[in-house]
């Protein structure tokens, strides 16, 4: 069941360091379809769709794995369309 959608900013060191291909890893483990994406001013935008409790889930491995990131987060209700898989843009 796919419940709920997360759009976060990641902030501080995040480009350079595996970020992107570790948020991948983590929301394939978790079963999550979305995007993540470096952004032109230095930030990572990250879009991820699934269950709500999977969601929370992916917070708190980003936020242990990468605990110098500041990751700003806006959950919001889900759209109509779905993701098949998570991609690194």
């Amino acid at each position: 069941m796919r419940d709920g959608e997360l759009l976060a900013l990641a902030k501080g060191k995040v480009q350079g360091v595996g970020f992107r291909r570790t948020v991948q890893a983590i929301a394939n483990q978790l079963s999550l379809v979305g995007t993540v994406r470096n952004l032109p001013n230095g930030d990572v935008e990250i879009f991820a769709q699934g269950e709500k409790s999977r969601l929370d889930q992916f917070l708190h491995s980003l936020q242990k794995k990468f605990p110098a990131a500041k990751i700003e987060i806006c959950f919001r209700p889900c759209s109509e369309k779905w993701r098949k898989d998570f991609r690194v843009c």
